[in-house]
């Protein structure tokens, strides 16, 4: 969705640049719709409760956290028993479709300045997922 949403803002800047006709007006628009976009990254953020996982393991564990999705899961467990919450709506179950949450936020991460890596960690061993302040 964001690669989409980059190449819509891509072309119509294209266009307001090749279009002489209103060129002020598509411009304060498109800049108008960039800055709304990118302060979209903080709400959904905000908003989801593995995000917020993910902001206070970096920021517990000075600007690095690393292990595998079931690592992962099991913090964002505890995460919403303390909020006292069994379970949350929208929250992944399983580390796959944890794994596959992540990869959704991922964009959004980097924006708020966290980089996601994943890498395999011996021959048998479950990959890894890095997550670092930048």
């Amino acid at each position: 969705a964001h690669g989409q949403i980059r190449s819509l803002i891509l072309s119509t800047r294209k266009g307001a640049l090749q279009s002489g006709g209103n060129f002020a007006g598509r411009l304060t628009f498109i800049a108008a719709f960039e800055r709304n976009h990118e302060a979209s990254a903080s709400d959904i953020l905000d908003d989801d409760e593995v995000g917020q996982v993910i902001f206070a393991l970096v920021n517990r564990n000075g600007g690095r956290w690393q292990g595998t999705a079931s690592d992962l899961l099991v913090e964002v467990g505890l995460h919403l028993q303390e909020k006292g919450h069994s379970r949350h709506s929208g929250v992944p179950r399983q580390p796959r479709s944890l794994s596959e949450h992540v990869t959704r936020l991922t964009p959004d991460l980097r924006k708020r300045g966290i980089t996601v890596s994943r890498m395999r960690v011996g021959a048998e061993s479950a990959k890894q997922i890095t997550f670092e302040r930048i």
